[in-house]
């Protein structure tokens, strides 16, 4: 299933993150590393090196990303299906791993795109079962593992730490449980293990930034972040924008939402909480709902992370209702079972219905009824006018002429197979940076002979000036600006 609901994306391109994302790794096949000529801003490298490997392994395009990652996919969702049967027993991993690999591809939440998260879920997952696995044998061979799974998540984002977090809270609470000197030796034992297999896995990528000059550029990722974060700091803003998000993300996964504070309120009414699965279980989804808000902005994509945790909560949650009801006697035990197979019926059934358009433009595409523009117009982030500006540069241009893209969409220079004058093609990230650096940023775009200038949105008075200096319009392409060098 999880492979199955997929199949639709491959025929979706990139979009403005996805888009960013290939500019980046097509730099970095043609021999330029991360942060040299492209620096994504509060982004870590691992999206970027992945993209690389794909294209280098299989060919440069969406397609071979997409197909990738729904083998990707299909990884976690079989972990997913090994941390439910460790915690809780195979009847909980089975239902876990069906939520999971459905609800992971909702349209909604950019299941559909090859974001940041559908990757990062799958190492954040790996550290989970490895923890489990030390905790319930009692082996510290996996500890130095959950370090490095830990690493990974955290080279896709440096938010992801938050899974080692959530076992670092784990450790202190079973050492408040039992204050002694043998159990404050095992918590330190423990994290020294798991925390070298972090630094370990940190090692390699370190030293390959510091000797390609970039250390410094790796760095600023931390402070760049810390500047992007900011958005927390406006109390009210941040509260009604994770709310109404939270409300669009619920019509395609109420179900998720819905059992999983059932789950929630049983443990706890059984007192159950206490139990080493369930807290384990509770830390992750408290810190991941910390990672899901901690910039403040909440796009919709940051909501996949949430899918794992919510799976496993959903799943045990549906296999402790039949038990409740099995233990009120033969009628209800049938009414629990009948209860079962309406929820898994209606799961699919429900999740197809809130993305009908997505799947039936997409069926009506491939049997010759509609036309592959009507298509693209489905998706949350519809590629369209971008695929015009960018055909309309690559005619006018030649490989790796320099062209300026004011707005968010990087995309252009993938498809228009142009490039950037300046690293920081993010305009957001470009503010976070000093006076000076701006400055000298600035006169870099005109100084590079830079061809074209696309306004996606109003322009700021220095790009202004410039461009009433050295430019001419060209033409618009649905309400975007060109400009050619005179």
């Amino acid at each position: 299933m999880s492979f199955l609901v997929r199949i639709p994306s491959f025929e979706e391109p990139f979009t403005t993150d996805t888009g960013g994302n290939a500019y980046g790794a097509k730099l970095i096949t043609q021999g330029e590393p991360l942060y040299s000529t492209f620096h994504p801003g509060h982004h870590m490298p691992a999206v970027y090196y992945t993209y690389a490997f794909v294209f280098k392994s299989f060919g440069n395009g969406h397609k071979q990303v997409k197909i990738f990652l729904a083998f990707w996919t299909v990884m976690a969702t079989f972990l997913i299906y090994m941390l439910g049967e460790k915690l809780y027993g195979s009847s909980t991993g089975l239902i876990s791993a069906s939520l999971f690999g459905l609800f992971s591809a909702g349209v909604t939440t950019e299941g559909t795109s090859a974001q940041i998260e559908l990757f990062a879920n799958l190492p954040i997952i790996a550290t989970m079962l490895a923890f489990y696995l030390s905790e319930s044998k009692n082996s510290r061979c996996f500890l130095p593992l959950v370090g490095v799974f830990g690493a990974i998540a955290f080279l896709f984002k440096a938010v992801y730490v938050m899974v080692l977090l959530s076992v670092t809270c784990y450790l202190l609470w079973e050492l408040f449980r039992s204050m002694n000197i043998s159990s404050f030796r095992r918590f330190v034992n423990k994290n020294l293990l798991i925390y070298s297999g972090f630094v370990m896995a940190l090692i390699p990528v370190t030293m390959y930034f510091y000797f390609n000059g970039l250390f410094s550029e790796l760095l600023s990722v931390f402070t760049l972040g810390a500047s992007y974060s900011g958005e927390t700091l406006y109390v009210s803003r941040f509260l009604y924008k994770g709310f109404t998000r939270t409300l669009i993300e619920f019509r395609e996964n109420s179900i998720l939402w819905v059992l999983t504070v059932a789950n929630i309120i049983i443990l706890f009414r059984k007192g159950q909480w206490h139990l080493r699965s369930n807290q384990l279980m509770l830390l992750w989804l408290l810190f991941t709902i910390i990672e899901v808000s901690f910039s403040g902005y909440f796009f919709q994509h940051y909501f996949l992370l949430l899918i794992p945790p919510m799976s496993i909560f959903a799943g045990d949650g549906i296999v402790k209702i039949l038990k409740l009801l099995k233990q009120e006697g033969k009628l209800l035990d049938s009414i629990g079972s009948l209860f079962i197979v309406f929820i898994l019926a209606s799961t699919p059934i429900l999740f197809f219905a809130v993305n009908y358009a997505y799947y039936k433009n997409y069926f009506e595409y491939k049997t010759g009824k509609r036309s592959k523009e009507v298509f693209l117009g489905s998706f949350v982030d519809s590629p369209l006018t971008t695929n015009r500006i960018a055909e309309y540069i690559k005619m006018n241009t030649k490989e790796n002429d320099y062209i300026y893209v004011w707005g968010y969409e990087p995309y252009i220079y993938y498809l228009s197979e142009t490039k950037c004058p300046i690293k920081h093609v993010w305009p957001i990230s470009m503010g976070y940076l000093d006076v000076k650096k701006q400055a000298q940023l600035q006169r870099q775009i005109f100084e590079n002979d830079t061809k074209y200038i696309v306004l996606l949105s109003s322009s700021p008075a220095w790009l202004s000036k410039g461009i009433d200096d050295l430019y001419e319009w060209k033409t618009s392409i649905d309400g975007k600006s060109i400009y050619a060098r005179r």
